[in-house]
């Protein structure tokens, strides 16, 4: 085994337990604030594991880069999406439950 095999297969072994660590934390946290905590980890840590494996692995070809195009996206848009799932779980644990708690509006 060279070097770079090992390497390969432990940045995957990393990333998937990254992963499957995350997938198994959203079946035991309850709140939608307790389980914005996995998807740090799952977005950033893992994706870069997994990107850098596949870019190792597969060289310059056109299939490394994809790897590397997707992990990119990934850890652009995953603080991004995290904060959005945040907002709409704050904005909606705010809102009215009853009509009777809507706020009267004058004509």
């Amino acid at each position: 085994m060279s070097a770079r095999t090992l390497g390969v297969d432990g940045l995957l072994v990393l990333g998937v337990g990254i992963q499957l660590v995350c997938a198994l934390g959203l079946l035991v946290f309850r709140g939608p604030f307790e389980r914005l905590h996995l998807l740090g980890p799952s977005s950033g840590l893992g994706a870069v594991a997994l990107g850098v494996a596949v870019a190792l692995d597969t060289q310059a070809t056109q299939g490394g880069l994809k790897a590397l195009l997707v992990m990119l996206v990934l850890l652009v848009t995953g603080p991004v999406l995290t904060h959005a799932i945040g907002r709409a779980a704050t904005l909606r644990e705010r809102a009215p439950r009853k009509p009777e708690d809507l706020p009267e509006v004058e004509p």
